[in-house]
């Protein structure tokens, strides 16, 4: 399935850090841990990254940032997404998801009749 998240990433243009390396990134999905030792996954725009808005960047489970992450995805960049993330997400190295959004986004895209 490497495979698939390979094509996946080639032609979105997307480039994925799983070890956080500064602040070049588009967007990062991260974990942060609460002073009572909570975890919660945030969203941050990297040029933006004091404007998080709970209603929408905050999330108290993992899977829960799978639609946003897809999206970032299909949109393309260069992002830092942490390893609980994308295993929550079900992107991570051997998931089948990467077979799944290579049909959908390039193949049956395609093959679909435009209007």
């Amino acid at each position: 399935m490497a495979n698939y998240k390979q094509l996946v990433l080639e032609k979105t243009n997307t480039t994925i850090h799983n070890e956080h390396g500064g602040d070049f990134y588009d967007i990062s999905f991260e974990v942060m841990q609460t002073g009572d030792g909570y975890n919660m996954y945030v969203i941050l725009d990297q040029s933006d990254w004091v404007n998080v808005e709970p209603d929408r960047d905050i999330y108290y489970e993992a899977y829960s940032m799978q639609s946003q992450l897809e999206n970032a995805i299909e949109l393309g960049g260069k992002f830092y997404v942490d390893e609980e993330i994308l295993e929550a997400c079900d992107l991570h190295e051997d998931s089948e998801r990467w077979e799944y959004l290579y049909n959908r986004w390039f193949v049956e895209t395609r093959m679909s009749p435009k209007f």
